[in-house]
């Protein structure tokens, strides 16, 4: 994603430690080690309170320009990729981590950013703004 504006930087930050925080919670599921258990949680602590961070900037930025925000959450959303698509084999190791990371915790992630950004209460948005909130609202709702 290039030629990211402010808001739409904020928006994939916001989206992507979300990610991370689900990511962990589910991976968390299957460590046994409990120094690795540790580690995990205090990554997704961290995580959370970025992600929190985020929320809050693009909640200000919902104030001073619900449109652009809107717009750039919906974008952000909808070029989400998988935690890991960065490494050479990717697709390789896919199989390994399809477990954490799927439609449905994308749709949690959806839904949290809607929630925390009050996205059904906010009025007079364009057509093009509009659209955007209810793609946002239809991912929150897994479809």
């Amino acid at each position: 994603m290039a030629d990211l504006g402010p808001l739409e930087t904020l928006a994939v930050l916001a989206v992507h430690e979300n990610q991370c925080v689900h990511f962990i919670t589910e991976l968390l599921a299957y460590a046994e080690d409990p120094d690795l258990v540790t580690i995990l949680e205090k990554i997704r602590t961290d995580d959370a309170a970025q992600a929190a961070m985020f929320q809050a900037y693009l909640m200000a930025g919902i104030v001073a320009d619900q449109e652009t925000a809107v717009l750039a959450v919906d974008k952000a959303l909808a070029n989400i990729e998988p935690i890991g698509s960065d490494v050479a084999d990717f697709d390789t190791q896919r199989e390994y981590i399809s477990d954490f990371e799927d439609v449905a915790s994308h749709a949690a992630i959806a839904a949290k950013l809607a929630d925390e950004l009050k996205l059904e209460s906010l009025q007079s948005l364009s057509a093009q703004a509009e659209a955007a909130r209810t793609r946002i609202l239809e991912r929150a709702a897994g479809h």
